[in-house]
């Protein structure tokens, strides 16, 4: 959904003011409209900026540095749940552009320095009456399993709130036996099960997450050659 808001808004622009930027802001949850990982990260952000300010219709948006890279954000609310973080996020969404949302995927993001999970909105049986029926498929990156499901519920929540902190659209799921974390919502012109067809956005976040961990460790498998690999991260269907 990310890749396709680029594609509506363009990629390019001239990079934004340094009163922008949110070095200086105090830590608080966050509106995210984008994320930028690598290197230029930061150089990205700030050259997409004017872009989501002028045709994306958020003025008042600005670039935050993240751990690992760069998001395009708005807001800053001490809790995800409260009315006006609610409001805030629902307007977002709201905002058209050439009569197509211009944001349907802005999410909320916890500052960095509070990886807390135990949050509704990081749990992924909410996604799809959040963002969309068409939200059809999610990145399984990780399992927690233990056999104190209470503590592999808290360590998939922790990670789901960490990997949103960096930027990403992370959730956590509690199945029976074991709790899992996701990452990114997709719908059918992401994913073609019959050409098994990936989009770039989703080809992106396979190449920033290329490993499937168990209990926060890399998982090899044997192929059938007899050669051993990396576990990859499962495309599974939305709850």
């Amino acid at each position: 959904m990310r890749e396709e808001g680029a594609a509506v808004f363009g990629a390019g622009g001239a990079s934004g003011a340094s009163g922008s930027v949110a070095a200086s802001r105090p830590a608080a949850w966050r509106i995210v409209l984008a994320t930028y990982s690598g290197e230029n990260a930061l150089a990205q952000a700030h050259a997409a900026l004017p872009v989501f300010q002028n045709e994306g219709g958020v003025p008042e948006a600005f670039v935050e540095p993240r751990r690992r890279g760069a998001v395009i954000a708005v807001g800053a609310y001490d809790e995800p749940s409260s009315a006006a973080a609610q409001r805030h996020l629902a307007r977002i969404r709201a905002i058209t552009y050439n009569g197509r949302p211009a944001h349907p995927a802005a999410f909320l993001a916890p500052p960095e320095a509070r990886p807390t999970g135990g949050d509704p909105e990081l749990d992924l049986a909410t996604a799809r009456r959040r963002f969309g029926e068409s939200a059809k498929y999610t990145l399984q990156v990780a399992v927690y399993e233990s056999d104190r499901r209470a503590e592999a519920a808290r360590l998939a929540e922790q990670a789901a709130a960490s990997y949103r902190a960096d930027g990403e659209l992370a959730f956590y799921f509690h199945g029976p036996n074991r709790s899992m974390v996701t990452i990114g919502l997709f719908t059918d012109r992401d994913y073609d099960p019959q050409n098994n067809r990936y989009s770039a956005e989703l080809r992106a976040l396979l190449a920033r997450h290329p490993k499937h961990l168990l209990n926060g460790m890399g998982v090899r498998e044997r192929g059938p050659d007899g050669s051993t690999r990396d576990q990859p991260p499962q495309l599974v269907q939305t709850p």
